[in-house]
């Protein structure tokens, strides 16, 4: 374990390029920093994402659902970018200069929008829509944000789980567990104090993990290197075959057994725990939307806590699902792909926002074709929101079904 140790400390180096010492650099104090930074980022994320509905419609006079679209758009591409912030923090810098470089051009995109929203010249006219040169500022300063968001989602993650000890399941775990708190603490405060605010008035201790270089770029030596020794003889290449199928057994025995004893509670458990809320949280949800139709039906006021048991059911889903995810991810990854395997959790959520808009769509045009659509008008009265989040609930739990199918297996 000594020697194990050693080696992981090899791999990374301070912040002059040196060697990390473990009595310096890293630990739980450098770790739980990472945590009060996404605070402040995903605030900063989730207040100006949460606004631009308001702000496409009022100020740039974008119709109501092309607004809605645009800010889906963007928060999908937000987190489907952070696939290319993994490869550039795990390919070419180390995962810290890749958050700072990507937070500088959130930031260059926050300000481009800040002078758009300050000069009338970069607005449209009243009741005119952008002129092009207006959407181009727009549209610059809106994915710069998005590829900014990309790439620190992505590595910083990786970042702060690095400076902890590796051989500690239990600990990695517990920094996955508060770094999503921090996520929510921050889209929290996000969603009340910076959005009242916005509608009604206008580091030495880290260590760094060094760049192992590009996983695809290997794939592509590997295939390069197939078929150039593609004349070696058959025992030649058996022998290769055979040491490296032994190398990577013994390998990766160790690693399960050392899972096995440090983790109990395992990320997979808890990735499954958190898809089964999911389905019963859109079960509430559907219960308490006939409540609420029925209430309003009849004229009777319905408490808008009614709504706190579908949201706490989901909140602790989210919790389970995206934190076991990261830890995953992080933990099953090799060193040189973790930023990048990270990525892929918020890739889930990315694909949540692009699939949510179709979903929608062809819940309309298959209800339309047997009477009246499901979300049709503006009415929430006169919609089948309740059937809707029967049609969650059901797919979350297929879902759930072939989520065990597969993990079972793993």
């Amino acid at each position: 374990m000594a020697n194990e140790m050693s080696t992981e400390y090899g791999e990374f180096e301070d912040w002059q390029g040196g060697k990390a010492d473990p009595t310096k650099h890293g630990g739980v104090r450098a770790s739980s920093i990472a945590c009060v930074v996404e605070v402040l980022e995903n605030m900063v994320f989730l207040s100006n994402a949460t606004n631009f509905v308001a702000y496409f419609l009022m100020s740039m006079h974008y119709p109501a659902a092309e607004s809605a679209n645009m800010v889906t758009n963007f928060m999908g591409t937000s987190f489907l970018l952070t696939i290319f912030g993994g490869f550039i923090g795990d390919s070419f810098f180390t995962r810290f200069k890749t958050f700072i470089i990507f937070c500088t051009l959130e930031l260059l995109g926050l300000i481009l929008l800040t002078i758009q929203a300050q000069d009338s010249r970069l607005q449209p006219a009243i009741n005119s829509k952008p002129s092009k040169s207006q959407e181009a500022v727009l549209y610059t300063g809106l994915y710069a944000i998005a590829a900014g968001v990309g790439g620190v989602k992505a590595a910083f993650p990786a970042h702060g789980a690095d400076q902890l000890d590796h051989s500690n399941q239990r600990l990695i775990s517990s920094f996955f567990n508060w770094f999503f708190f921090s996520l929510c603490f921050g889209g929290l405060i996000a969603s009340t104090v910076m959005i009242w605010i916005e509608e009604n008035l206008g580091f030495p201790i880290y260590r760094y993990k060094r760049p192992g270089g590009s996983p695809l770029t290997k794939i592509y030596k590997v295939f390069a290197s197939a078929i150039g020794n593609r004349k070696v003889s058959q025992s030649e290449a058996e022998n290769i075959e055979i040491f490296g199928e032994k190398r990577n057994h013994d390998k990766f025995r160790l690693k399960n057994n050392i899972a096995g004893k440090l983790n109990m509670f395992q990320p997979l458990r808890r990735i499954g725990l958190g898809l089964a809320l999911a389905s019963g949280s859109m079960a509430v949800a559907a219960i308490v939307e006939v409540k609420r139709r029925d209430a309003a039906n009849n004229n009777v006021i319905l408490s808008v806590f009614w709504l706190g048991w579908q949201y706490l059911l989901l909140g602790v889903s989210d919790m389970l699902t995206l934190g076991g995810m990261l830890e995953f991810f992080y933990s099953e990854a090799p060193d040189s792909m973790r930023s990048m395997s990270t990525a892929l959790s918020w890739c889930s959520t990315s694909m949540g926002y692009f699939i949510s808009s179709v979903l929608v769509t062809i819940s309309n045009s298959v209800s339309g074709h047997f009477g009246k659509e499901w979300l049709g008008g503006n009415d929430l009265n006169h919609t089948r929101l309740d059937l809707f989040y029967t049609l969650l609930c059901i797919l979350n739990f297929l879902n759930l079904l072939n989520y065990i199918f597969w993990a079972r297996r793993y």
